[in-house]
């Protein structure tokens, strides 16, 4: 129970932060969204450090969950919105491939139908070729 309760809070402040985020980048402060960006990180214990160097699938095996993989999923959503409004387009695509190949782990483990907008909404805005050969398939949902 006490762990349970623990991850709602968890889950319940990285929304906020993305909500934060999302008003920041509106107002022109992306500086700001991104270190909002810094704090959703860390409430998922995930050092953005390995965020810039692991695989998507290595940030998959760190988060553990597939409910965590898609709550870093959209806060590396986010995270792009931000670096596209401070006209950072590169890391921008970058932030997006990794949130969508996270998105797409979380889904072969634990399927969910919600999931297919958030990936075509991010397939739309990566390269097929950018992505990782695992996840290049014509459907998106390339077995392991």
């Amino acid at each position: 129970m006490f762990h349970r309760d623990y991850l709602m809070r968890i889950i319940q402040q990285v929304i906020e932060a993305i909500a934060k985020m999302m008003g920041l980048i509106e107002e022109g402060r992306s500086d700001l969204a991104l270190k909002e960006a810094e704090r959703g990180y860390g409430l998922l214990d995930v050092p953005k450090e390995l965020l810039d160097i692991a695989s998507s699938e290595t940030l998959a095996e760190v988060l553990g969950r597939p409910d965590k993989m898609r709550l870093c999923a959209r806060l590396l959503a986010a995270e792009a919105s931000a670096y596209a409004a401070s006209r950072d387009p590169l890391t921008a695509v970058k932030k997006r491939r990794t949130a969508l190949e996270l998105l797409l782990e979380a889904h072969r483990e634990e399927p969910r139908d919600e999931d297919y907008d958030r990936i075509r909404e991010l397939a739309r805005q990566v390269p097929t070729s950018s992505l990782a050969a695992k996840y290049r398939d014509t459907d998106g949902l390339a077995s392991s």
